[in-house]
């Protein structure tokens, strides 16, 4: 366990922040995730050094594991089912008949071998 917090969870949170951020999706429910297990954590630092009590300990421990699974469950939503199937589909240029990066990509020159609005471009177009 003392592997575990030490080494792997700050491991995890650093990249599963930075991939959130990269891929467009810190908003404020991954901030208040991300800003919540930060908090716990330095709780459970001060209640470690100044009363050490095992189950209060572990209670906080548990308490930061959940925020860090839920923002590890983001970013696999964000990064796996939300960008692959929503915003990874094509739009064609209806005037040189091109395929050209979606909006979700954001800039990042991936290109896609379907053709057709995205959901978050059909969404976009609807409110403007």
């Amino acid at each position: 366990p003392i592997t575990m917090q030490l080494m792997a969870q700050p491991t995890l949170f650093y990249a599963v922040v930075v991939i959130l951020t990269l891929v467009g999706q810190s908003d404020a429910v991954n901030a208040q995730l991300a800003w919540a297990h930060v908090g716990i954590k330095i709780v459970h630092s001060l209640w470690h050094v100044l009363v050490n009590t095992i189950p209060v300990r572990f209670g906080l421990f548990v308490l930061s594991t959940l925020r860090l699974f839920a923002l590890s469950l983001q970013l696999a939503m964000a990064t796996l089912l939300e960008h692959s199937t929503a915003t990874r589909v094509p739009r064609q240029c209806a005037a040189k008949r091109q395929v050209r990066p979606c909006t979700g990509c954001r800039g990042l020159n991936l290109r896609h071998s379907r053709a057709g609005p995205t959901q978050l471009e059909l969404r976009r177009e609807r409110l403007e």
